[in-house]
């Protein structure tokens, strides 16, 4: 097929935030052949729209340009220093609103980080997930997005986490961009989604190998049934009553004859 690999091979860390190194896929069963030879330390992210790119939700509040649904660059106007203690203010706002309802509460400042990335706050952690089906489904979940190409990011090589105990303060300047978090406060959503965190946006560690698989939007119905007969679903990966009437409402609209 023409165009069936927009481009392959290594590039530079221009080449990678711009989303060059990318490889367009066929179908699922194309998809699940090109997860097989992954390394054990593979971390994944699906986007809905392939130009989007691996920028968080904060710096995404910050930039000039944050419209993520663009291939332009984001440039944050803030300083580093502005930018943690802007960050640092939504979290303590977020703890102070949220503690009534979290039974136990986060032990830590990354434990509330987490627990406030997950539930949508901005901040300088991008979620991945261990689990290459579920980055797939967040490819391809919004239904809104079935006119434009998705992409599954993969970022491969042995990460270094954060070493909690010995940098307790997640709002210093001495924690590096692209290490990864663990979350310890565990929710039934990140266990579903074998979730985890990296620091801060665009990745620029060395050592690492970062790809790109484009999902055709032809592609996108298609894969949304085969990952439900996988088990991996609005429910699966989101376990409370909202979604079984979400994935209950998806089901019959995809299965008319379902009863």
């Amino acid at each position: 097929m023409e165009n069936e690999i927009i481009k392959t091979g290594k590039a530079s860390s221009t080449e990678k935030r711009d989303g060059s190194l990318s490889k367009k896929i066929k179908d699922f069963q194309d998809l699940l052949t090109r997860f097989t030879n992954d390394h054990a330390d593979t971390v994944y992210r699906g986007v809905s729209d392939q130009c989007y790119q691996l920028v968080s939700k904060f710096d995404r509040l910050c930039g000039s340009k944050g419209n993520q649904g663009t291939c332009a660059s984001v440039h944050c106007k803030r300083s580093e220093e502005t930018k943690r203690e802007c960050e640092k203010k939504l979290l303590t706002k977020f703890r102070t609103r949220a503690a009534s309802f979290v039974r136990p509460p986060p032990r830590n400042d990354w434990e509330w980080l987490s627990l406030a990335q997950h539930h949508g706050l901005p901040t300088r952690l991008l979620d991945w997930t261990d689990n290459p089906l579920v980055a797939a489904y967040f490819a391809v979940k919004d239904q809104n997005a079935d006119k434009v190409d998705g992409a599954i990011y993969s970022l491969k090589g042995q990460g270094e986490y954060v070493n909690i105990e010995a940098h307790p303060q997640p709002f210093t300047s001495d924690i590096s961009a692209g290490k990864r978090l663990l979350p310890v406060h565990v929710t039934n959503r990140i266990v579903a989604q074998a979730g985890l965190f990296t620091i801060a946006s665009i990745y620029e560690g060395d050592g690492f190998e970062l790809d790109k698989m484009v999902i055709p939007a032809a592609e996108k119905r298609n894969i949304r049934r085969s990952l439900n007969e996988y088990g991996i679903n609005e429910f699966s990966l989101f376990p409370d009553l909202d979604s079984i009437s979400k994935h209950l409402q998806w089901y019959s609209e995809c299965y008319p004859d379902y009863q």
